[in-house]
């Protein structure tokens, strides 16, 4: 019966960072859904690099950020660990794109790859390597707001509303056709890291529907008009320091 059980989950691997804040929590609700079957974790390294991590701190600097930080070593909230926890195997390599991981997720032979909070790009070959779709789950309204840090970019450009998006992967960042979208008021919220930690917890109460569509296989495109798109670079010093004084 167990078997059983386990055979009627979708097959997933996730691509993902050891990042405490944003992917632990997340990791932490697909690891409890019911439908899936997580078969491996990807955590690209080289992303937290000292410069990257000085324009991560402007950003999302405020009192609910330093206590999370905090809370964060206190309870040893560690991607690694969690994964570890869950007899989960976790791969660190340096280029998700590399043949030998290439190998060994053909070898897994997953129903889906998923992308969530991962920096790196990703090739042809990945892309058409799952039995069914690559999918990632983008802090951002496709088509408006493509490529990095759409959260902080919506909040600079004084947008009422932000959302999410799980959408099918493409060879162009964040052009493939959308699953579901959840929209989020955020007229009266001013910091950035709030906001994430708002879209976060949309992304966490969204899964189990997400979850339900893939195991169902009723998924209905929705299409990501290009013609009506936009697409934002990683925020530059001088753009985050504006949004931090209320300059722009």
């Amino acid at each position: 019966m167990a078997m059983l059980k386990k055979q009627n989950k979708v097959r997933i691997v996730i691509f993902s960072l050891d990042d405490p804040i944003i992917s632990f929590p997340f990791l932490f609700h697909m690891l409890k859904n019911d439908n899936l079957d997580i078969n491996m974790v990807i955590i690209p390294q080289g992303f937290f690099q000292i410069s990257r991590l000085f324009k991560i701190f402007l950003m999302f600097f405020s009192f609910n950020f330093f206590k999370e930080i905090i809370l964060s070593f206190l309870k040893n909230r560690s991607v690694s660990n969690l994964l570890k926890k869950n007899n989960k195997p976790v791969i660190y390599p340096k280029n998700i794109n590399s043949s030998d991981l290439i190998n060994i997720l053909k070898d897994i032979n997953p129903d889906y790859l998923l992308s969530f909070n991962c920096p790196q790009k990703f090739s042809d070959q990945l892309l058409n390597l799952p039995k069914k779709n690559f999918i990632n789950i983008h802090f951002g309204m496709l088509p408006q707001y493509r490529g990095l840090s759409p959260i902080f970019h919506s909040a600079y450009n004084k947008e009422n509303e932000i959302g999410i998006t799980f959408h099918i992967m493409k060879s162009y960042f964040d052009e493939g056709p959308i699953i579901m979208q959840k929209r989020l008021n955020i007229s009266k919220e001013k910091s950035v890291f709030n906001i994430y930690q708002l879209a976060l917890d949309l992304t966490c109460k969204s899964l189990t529907e997400f979850s339900d569509l893939l195991k169902n296989q009723k998924i209905e495109i929705i299409s990501n008009e290009i013609y009506k798109t936009s697409y934002f670079g990683y925020p530059s010093l001088k753009k985050i320091l504006r949004y931090k004084f209320r300059l722009n």
